[in-house]
């Protein structure tokens, strides 16, 4: 009881190997299931296995915190434009600092397309110009349209809580580096230096 019940076993050969296969009927509900990957090559089965632990994490951060958020890149340059307006807004010399952080958060939606193979500046003058227009906040970056396009249609979705932890875990380090006002260098690690030997006469 402990180990619970299965409806069949069975021995089959799966890549010139043999594994034990336990089948349960497919009307009871179980908590254990077993995922086959099979490939031609050991990279692809290590791009499918990632690929698969990444889903199955996504889904259980979905299950902890069920909120979504736009994908392709939309947040991120939907925060770069709020930032920038913000800066405009302030007279000091903190403007500066703030236009800075809105650039960094450039980064997700530029490395999207660089990997698509788009030359990356113009395609974030492209994303820019059309978060300048109302109800732009999720437009990101499409690779079926290699441009602009609204994540919501395309189904593209982030996780809020993945989201939030890595801009918290980013601010956090930025803030830690500006707190640092001396760096102390230490000395190589080691003994003394040897002692030279007698000098050749000749």
């Amino acid at each position: 009881e402990e180990m619970g019940e299965v409806s069949c076993i069975e021995v089959k050969e799966i890549a010139s190997r043999k594994v034990i296969i336990l089948n349960q009927v497919h009307d009871e509900d179980t908590s254990v299931a077993t995922i086959v990957i099979r490939a031609a090559t050991e990279n692809l089965i290590n791009d499918v296995e990632r690929a698969l632990d990444d889903g199955i994490q996504s889904v259980k951060a979905l299950c902890v915190d069920g909120r979504l958020l736009p994908g392709a890149g939309s947040v991120e340059l939907e925060l770069n434009k709020r930032l920038k307006a913000f800066a405009d807004e302030d007279k000091t010399l903190d403007q500066y600092g703030i236009r800075k952080f809105a650039e960094a958060f450039d980064v997700v939606p530029r490395t999207l397309a660089e990997n698509s193979g788009c030359d990356p500046t113009s395609m974030m003058h492209a994303l820019h110009t059309s978060h300048e227009g109302p109800n732009t906040e999720t437009i990101g970056f499409s690779l079926d349209e290699v441009g602009p396009a609204d994540a919501l249609k395309a189904n593209v979705y982030d996780l809020y809580a993945t989201k939030v932890n890595a801009l918290r875990l980013a601010v956090d380090a930025a803030m830690t580096v500006l707190r640092v006002d001396q760096i102390v260098m230490s000395k190589p690690a080691g003994g003394p230096k040897p002692k030279k030997g007698p000098q050749d006469e000749d």
